[in-house]
């Protein structure tokens, strides 16, 4: 008896060992040494259980067995076991106890086998609900949480806790609570665990929205993910945690504001820096990134092959990834262990990849640098993460780096190459777009790189360029043409001048298109006589018969006219010529007709655009407006503008300004008319004009409610008083030389 009991003792120390020996490894301590512990401490165990139960119990310990193996679950044996001995307890003949002279050890005796059978009914009811269901829930939750490993994880970590604590356990047990709890563990196996889940929650599209800004709160969380991102891990372990951290950095970004997480922008930024491209992450299929990418103006054409959605940071992003070990979870429970430890898992012949068929293989985004612009790009939606960017050293021209596309690239492949130049355009396009103040500090440290034009004009004239990449490249032209210099820098780019007057004409392109090649080319047009020039020496398409066709699209109504009124103001030779006359000629109709009815920024580059034309072509201005219109009916729309102008509008600031110059230009033209304008009221309309001055008519164009370009002409007070003068006929001097009849 005292071997037996030697025997099972020894066996329950083996045990202890082996619990010691799991806790080690979790520490990551001798690993090897620890693993080959453990596989022997298994064996010995095993073996000493068996020899140890067959001493003691001989018959029934053999048949437990047996039936232990055959089950894989040693509950059920032993829960039978108390139904057989307790009904035969209850039931048998050795259940009688009527010698005895205590009355009431009977009762005592049924009631207590009454409840050995009644808990032997329940062990076995559990374990076989347990059996058809644990394994079936394990695997669906393996299925949305990325791994097997991250699901045992778990299921370890709830049920220490629940041993602990019990089932009123305070803690909150969820999923998603172990995975923000396991991001700052002290082993890679937890912290991989924790970002798999957390990315994994974060595709469900019922919940995404509820995790994201349960996520975002945790801000301890959040900066240590973070911090993941500057690490340099020569494991694999190390690069899968970073890789998934990143991705659910760039599915928070949009919503994030990381001024108060120190160093945030330089992590996001060494992504920048790494090259894993070409690296083989094992156990991480390659995935398809459908984000939700919208151009800066928020239009994109629906059959453009690089369809990428949302710039704007607004919820998408990376299809599900899903790794499956297609491990068991009911069957041989007791042996289950010995199987883990002595045979390698099938994993990669079992493992599931998720791919789209058809899509191009530059949409991979599964490489650091392509997920560090990404987050760049979705934390630039918020204005206090621009000023961070903008305060990172070297980080814009590390950005533009990629923009360039050349052929000898070593072991980059070109489609992964475009993916690059893809990616860097929507990013600089994204900056390039932010409003106000840091806006113009990000739009001039752009403009500061010196192959950012020569990068753009080769996107351009690349025929592999999809429509998408050249709408970024306009975009980023439009805004960048805001600064005055940097304007007539890409004036003197006639590649440039000439795609963006091609694309302007040509019907072949979409609305959206033209719409925002319209504003590159206004914006670059704006008292820029070399741009002008450019624009002027386009011949493919006849421009002034083309603008003139525009101005009767509503659609295209503000740019054709704003864009006519440039070129009117630059007046060059070279640009009029009589063909072009004419076409201006037979456009005015159109315009009066056009500036009758319209309000807002059409009717302030109308009423420019009018007053330019008069400037233009005197003497066929006054037949039409005298003919088609009438002299009483325009002067008392003059007056009926200034009126509802009190106070000028960042949207259209110009509007007293053109409407004044246009009162000038018509008194000095014909002074007759100005006992007209004295009738219609215009100097009461005038002298309130003068009475109500504003900075914002110090500007001539407005983003995001700050001025942008200064207007260059005379003050509007000084046009005012000119105005007054002609209309009482009292002589001041002139603001301008007269241009020569040329109409």
């Amino acid at each position: 008896m005292v071997i037996k009991m030697v025997t099972l003792i020894s066996s329950w120390l083996l045990y202890n060992g082996l619990i010691l020996s799991l806790r080690w490894q979790r520490l990551n301590l001798h690993r090897k040494l620890v693993n080959l512990a453990r596989k022997l401490c298994f064996v010995i165990l095993s073996i000493t259980v068996v020899v140890c139960l067959i001493l003691i119990f001989n018959g029934w310990a053999s048949w437990t067995l047996f039936a232990t193996f055959v089950l894989g679950n040693i509950q059920i044996p032993f829960a039978v076991l108390r139904i057989v001995l307790s009904s035969l307890r209850l039931f048998g003949s050795k259940g009688s106890h009527h010698d005895t002279k205590n009355e009431h050890l009977v009762p005592a005796l049924k009631v207590f086998y009454s409840m050995v059978l009644a808990q032997g009914g329940l062990y076995i009811m559990a374990c076989l609900t347990e059996s058809l269901l644990s394994s079936r829930f394990r695997k669906s939750l393996a299925r949305h949480c990325g791994s097997d490993e991250s699901v045992e994880l778990y299921y370890e970590h709830s049920y220490e806790r629940y041993m602990e604590d019990g089932l009123l356990a305070s803690e909150d047990l969820n999923i998603f609570r172990f995975a923000i709890d396991s991001i700052d563990s002290n082993t890679n196996e937890k912290k991989l665990a924790a970002v798999q889940i957390l990315h994994s929650l974060l595709e469900q599209e019922a919940s995404k929205t509820v995790l994201r800004s349960k996520i975002i709160t945790c801000t301890k969380a959040v900066a240590t993910l973070i911090s993941m991102l500057g690490w340099t891990p020569p494991e694999d372990d190390g690069l899968k945690i970073k890789l998934f951290a990143a991705k659910i950095i760039s599915k928070l970004a949009g919503d994030l504001q990381i001024v108060g997480i120190p160093g945030a922008i330089q992590k996001v930024s060494s992504l920048l820096d790494a090259d894993y491209q070409s690296k083989e992450l094992q156990g991480t299929s390659a995935q398809k990134v459908v984000t939700n990418e919208h151009n800066i103006d928020n239009k994109k054409p629906s059959n453009d092959p690089t369809a990428i959605v949302d710039i704007e940071g607004d919820e998408t992003g990376f299809q599900p990834t899903i790794v499956q070990d297609k491990r068991s979870f009911g069957i041989r429970k007791g042996l289950q262990y010995i199987v883990n430890f002595m045979s390698v898992s099938e994993q990669g012949s079992d493992q599931k990849e998720v791919s789209q068929e058809g899509n191009e293989p530059w949409k991979d985004e599964d490489s650091f640098l392509i997920l560090g612009m990404l987050i760049l790009e979705r934390l630039s939606c918020n204005l206090d993460n621009c000023t961070e960017i903008s305060k990172a050293a070297d980080l814009i021209p590390k950005i533009i780096r990629f923009m360039t596309f050349a052929a000898n690239t070593g072991n980059i492949s070109e489609t992964h190459q475009r993916q690059r130049v893809f990616s860097s355009l929507k990013l600089v396009a994204k900056l390039a777009s932010t409003k106000g103040e840091i806006g113009m500090v990000l739009r001039q440290k752009i403009s500061e790189q010196p192959l950012l034009l020569n990068d753009l004009a080769e996107i351009l004239e690349d025929s592999h360029s999809s429509t998408y990449q050249q709408e970024l490249a306009i975009c980023i032209i439009a805004k960048l043409s805001f600064n005055k210099e940097t304007s007539q820098e890409i004036g003197s780019f006639q590649v440039i001048i000439n795609k963006l007057v091609h694309a302007f004409l040509s019907p072949n392109e979409s609305p959206t298109m033209r719409m925002i090649v319209g504003q590159a080319l206004l914006n670059l047009s704006i008292e820029n006589a070399s741009s002008c020039l450019a624009i002027s020496e386009e011949t493919t398409y006849e421009l002034f018969e083309n603008l003139k066709i525009m101005l009767q699209n509503y659609e295209y109504t503000y740019v054709a006219a704003s864009l006519l009124q440039n070129l009117c103001y630059d007046r060059k030779e070279q640009i009029w010529n009589p063909r072009s006359i004419e076409h201006l000629s037979s456009a005015l109709p159109v315009v009066f007709e056009r500036m009758m009815k319209a309000t807002g920024k059409q009717l302030e580059a109308l009423m420019g655009l009018t007053s330019q034309m008069c400037n233009v072509i005197p003497k066929c201005f006054v037949r039409n407006l005298e003919s088609h219109l009438g002299v009483e009916a325009f002067v008392q729309k003059l007056v009926v503008i200034l009126n509802a102008n009190k106070t000028p509008s960042p949207e259209h600031p110009r509007m007293r300004r053109v409407t004044v110059e246009m009162a000038i230009s018509i008194v000095e033209l014909c002074p007759d008319y100005a006992a007209i304008f004295r009738e219609q009221g215009m100097m009461e309309a005038l002298c309130k004009v003068e009475r109500t001055p504003s900075k914002v008519e110090k500007y001539r164009v407005f983003f995001g409610g700050i001025g942008v370009v200064l207007e260059n002409g005379l003050l509007l007070p000084i046009l005012v008083a000119r105005a007054k003068g002609l209309i009482i006929g009292v002589a001041t001097p002139a603001i301008g030389s007269q241009p020569e009849n040329q109409a």
